[in-house]
C-alpha cells in the first residue's frame, strides 16, 4: 500500500476530505516554499555532515595506522647465524588475512568519507539561492492552478522533484545523525576505543619482535697484561679458541630452536590480539554502510515515491465543481 494514499484517495468518499485534502498540500508546498529561503537550515545540515565525515576520517586513520603496524611486522626478516650460517624466516607473514581485512577496511572508511564529502557538495548545490527562487517561482505557477481549475500534470510532478531535491540531502543529514546519537554512536565508540587499544598493544609487541643476539665469544681481556714469553701466549690463545668453538656449536643445537619459539610465541600473541579486534572492526563497518548507504537509498526512495505521488494532482471531480 501506498504510505502517500491517504492524500490520493479518490474524490468519490467525502467532500469535506477533498478540502482538507487541498488546503493540507496548499500548506505543505508554503511551508517547503519558506524553508528554502533558511540558510540556518542548510548550515544545520551541512554540520551533520561534517559530523559523520570527521568520524569516517578517524575510522581511517585508525584502520591506517593498524595497517602500517602489521605491515612493518610481515615485512620484518629475522636472520639467525649459529656458526656462521645464515637462517632467514618471516613469521609475520602468518598475520596476512588479518591484514587483508584491515585493509578493506581502509576501504570502506575512506568510502564513507568520500560519500559524506559528496553530499555536503550536493547540499551546497542545492541550497543555493537560483534552486531556492526556481522552487518558488514553480511554486507560485503550481498553487495559481491548484486552487483554480486545476495544476497540469507536468507542473505538478516538476514541483514535487524539486521540492524532493531541495530538501533531499538536508533530510538525509538529519536523519543520519538523529539515528546514530540515538542508536549507533554506543557501538561506534567503543569499537574505535578497542582498535585503537589494540594498535597501541600490538606496536608494543612489535618492538620486542627484533632477534636476539648470538652468544658472545670468548676472547681475552683486553687488561690483561702480556704473556711472559710466545709459548704461552700460543698456549693461551689455543684454549680461547677450543673454548669459543665449543661455544658455538652448542648454539648449532640449542640457540636458533629457542629464539624461534620465541619468536613465533610473540607472532601468535599479536595474531590473536588483532583476532579479537575483528568483531569491532566489523560493527564500524556496519556502521558507516547503514549511514552512507542503507539510510541514504531509503530516504531517497520515499521521496521518488512522494514525487510520484497522486496527491500533487487536484481530484477531477472538483475541476468542475
Amino acid at each position: 500500500m501506498n504510505i502517500f494514499s491517504i492524500f490520493s484517495r479518490e474524490p468519490g468518499s467525502s467532500e469535506s476530505f477533498i478540502v482538507l485534502r487541498r488546503i493540507g498540500l496548499v500548506i505543505l508546498v508554503l511551508i517547503a516554499v519558506a524553508c528554502s529561503w533558511m540558510p540556518g537550515l542548510s548550515d544545520r545540515a551541512n554540520e551533520q555532515i561534517d559530523s559523520g565525515f570527521k568520524r569516517a576520517l578517524v575510522g581511517f586513520a585508525v584502520a591506517r595506522s593498524l595497517n602500517a603496524v602489521i605491515s612493518v611486522i610481515q615485512e620484518t626478516e629475522l636472520t639467525v647465524q649459529p656458526l656462521g650460517f645464515g637462517i632467514k624466516f618471516a613469521p609475520g607473514q602468518a598475520l596476512d588475512p588479518v591484514n587483508d581485512l584491515v585493509e578493506t577496511f581502509a576501504d570502506v572508511m575512506l568510502t564513507a568519507a568520500v560519500a559524506f564529502g559528496v553530499q555536503k557538495a550536493l547540499l551546497s548545490i542545492v541550497s543555493t539561492q537560483a534552486i531556492s527562487l526556481l522552487v518558488t517561482l514553480t511554486a507560485i505557477a503550481w498553487l495559481g492552478l491548484y486552487l483554480t481549475k486545476g495544476a497540469p500534470f507536468i507542473l505538478s510532478r516538476l514541483l514535487a522533484i524539486l521540492l524532493a531535491v531541495r530538501f533531499a540531502f538536508p533530510l538525509i543529514a538529519f536523519s543520519v545523525e538523529g539515528i546514530h546519537s540515538a542508536f549507533l554512536k554506543p557501538s561506534y565508540a567503543e569499537s574505535i576505543s578497542k582498535v585503537e587499544t589494540a594498535i597501541s598493544s600490538v606496536s608494543a609487541l612489535q618492538t620486542d619482535l627484533v632477534p636476539a643476539k648470538a652468544p658472545p665469544s670468548i676472547t681475552g681481556d683486553a687488561n690483561s697484561k702480556e704473556p711472559e714469553s710466545k709459548l704461552e701466549a700460543w698456549k693461551k690463545k689455543a684454549e680461547e679458541q677450543i673454548d669459543s668453538m665449543k661455544v658455538k656449536a652448542k648454539g648449532v643445537f640449542s640457540w636458533p630452536s629457542e629464539q624461534i619459539d620465541l619468536i613465533k610465541g610473540r607472532v601468535n600473541d599479536i595474531r590473536q590480539k588483532l583476532e579479537n579486534t575483528t568483531e569491532y572492526i566489523a560493527r564500524i563497518m556496519a556502521v558507516f554502510v547503514v549511514e552512507t548507504v542503507i539510510i541514504p537509498i531509503g530516504l531517497l526512495w520515499l521521496l521518488w515515491r512522494f514525487a510520484g505521488s497522486s496527491m500533487w494532482t487536484r481530484p477531477s471531480g472538483r475541476q468542475n465543481g
